[in-house]
């Protein structure tokens, strides 16, 4: 029995203003979801440049197991410890994706005042370039995934790239890679690890009380969520606003297209 997911929503641009350190939700200056597997924990899906994790020494693929003590068995752990944080400063256990544990102490300035907003300003509008000037050409450069070797793919030269594949199980592979400009305005993004596989619900899974919104275990360790199958327009209607309001407040859909070009290269 196999599982859908739609093809044609694998690859995304975004254009934010990523979080800084210490605001916005995000005081260690990452991106994270919750491990499905052992170890247990916040898994970190990207490191902002420059953050408490990244002057810390967490990576991408790291899986976040404590906080100031504390253990932490998902995000909502994690969140919850942060919010309750006293001082400047949290300690961290986290474990490598080779398995090797580490532990650091990462400054992320005090928590807001009570009755203070915790709401970032609107970012200033860009600057118009004049009408004579020209944008210089991208220069691109390959990235190799460093996990399991599995993938290469042109990113920008310059910018901040994280990622790779991130075995959730035996049989099951997420992909995910995030690139980041310089000036931390744009970010591109290819894949989403927090994504499960989907299966579309049938009458044997009805039999055994498994209706949408469930998970079905067919082994190997392997959950996938049972979900009616979705075109890749409709998937990214609600995928993609989520995706980008992490970053971005009052995202608005403007449009969609399809790619068949594409989709018939990845089957």
């Amino acid at each position: 029995m196999g599982s859908s997911r739609p093809l044609a929503v694998l690859c995304a641009l975004a254009v934010a203003a990523p979080a800084a350190a210490g605001s916005g939700g995000r005081p260690l200056g990452i991106d994270a979801a919750d491990s499905l597997v052992e170890p247990r924990g916040a898994f970190v899906l990207t490191v902002l440049p420059g953050g408490p994790a990244a002057r810390g020494g967490l990576l991408a693929g790291d899986v976040i197991v404590g906080c100031d003590g504390a253990p932490v068995g998902g995000l909502a752990d994690l969140e919850r410890l942060l919010a309750a944080r006293r001082g400047d400063a949290v300690r961290v256990r986290f474990v490598h994706a080779d398995g090797r544990r580490a532990e650091a102490t990462l400054r992320i300035g005090p928590p807001a005042r009570d009755g203070a907003s915790g709401a970032r300003p609107p970012p200033a509008p860009p600057p118009r370039a004049a009408p004579e000037s020209r944008a210089p050409p991208v220069a691109w450069t390959p990235f190799v995934d460093p996990v399991e070797h599995a993938f290469s793919l042109a990113v920008p030269a310059g910018w901040s790239v994280r990622g790779g594949a991130r075995r959730v199980t035996q049989v099951e592979v997420r992909l995910e890679v995030r690139a980041i400009s310089p000036d931390g305005a744009t970010e591109l993004f290819y894949g989403d690890a927090s994504i499960p596989p989907f299966i579309a619900p049938n009458r044997m899974l009805a039999r055994a009380g498994l209706r949408p919104g469930s998970v079905y275990s067919p082994g190997y360790g392997e959950q996938l969520l049972v979900e009616p199958y979705a075109t890749g327009e409709a998937f990214a209607a609600t995928w993609g606003a989520r995706r980008v309001a992490e970053r971005c407040g009052e995202v608005r859909r403007t449009g969609a297209r399809d790619l068949p070009g594409a989709s018939r290269g990845l089957d």
